[in-house]
């Protein structure tokens, strides 16, 4: 916005970067202290593996001044879907979530050591029998450096 220096209300102040700037002069009073807005850089690479339905990733995020993290462990998470009363779907009906974020079943996934949660989507129809493996009954899961984790989540058509 330009200032209009003949309007007497409009001259009372000056512009940031002038060595007299002084912020209490400013319309509304002085800013606020804002907080910093983190920067991230994230790393989304996967190695195809000659399996193609169990390629490896790793997906992992830093802020901008901290050191990118350097300890991982593995997880494979597997589905056993059972069809005994008519059901038809395949793992492909259903969802993978690995701390909310969608995965492909099956996949070997590199992540950061640290606490994570297994969890699922399944077409109507079927009932989540239950989680198992490395993952505890709730889906949760902690992975340390240099292991390699593997659970499994079940599902019976109804």
């Amino acid at each position: 916005r330009l200032i209009d220096l003949s309007n007497p209300n409009e001259g009372d102040y000056e512009v940031p970067g002038d060595p007299g700037f002084d912020p209490n002069t400013l319309p509304g009073g002085p800013p606020g202290p804002q907080p910093p807005v983190p920067v991230q850089i994230c790393i989304d690479q996967c190695a195809q593996n000659p399996d193609p339905d169990y390629d490896t990733c790793v997906n992992a995020c830093y802020n901008i001044g901290q050191s990118p993290p350097n300890e991982f462990g593995t997880i494979t998470v597997n589905f056993e879907i059972t069809n005994n009363s008519g059901g038809t779907a395949t793992k492909s009906d259903f969802e993978l979530y690995i701390s909310g974020e969608l995965t492909a079943i099956g996949l070997s996934r590199v992540l950061p050591i640290g606490d994570y949660i297994v969890s699922s989507g399944a077409p109507s129809g079927y009932n989540l029998v239950g989680i198992r493996g490395a993952c505890d009954g709730d889906g949760s899961i902690t992975i340390e450096k240099d292991q390699n984790y593997t659970c499994t989540v079940t599902y019976d058509d109804i």
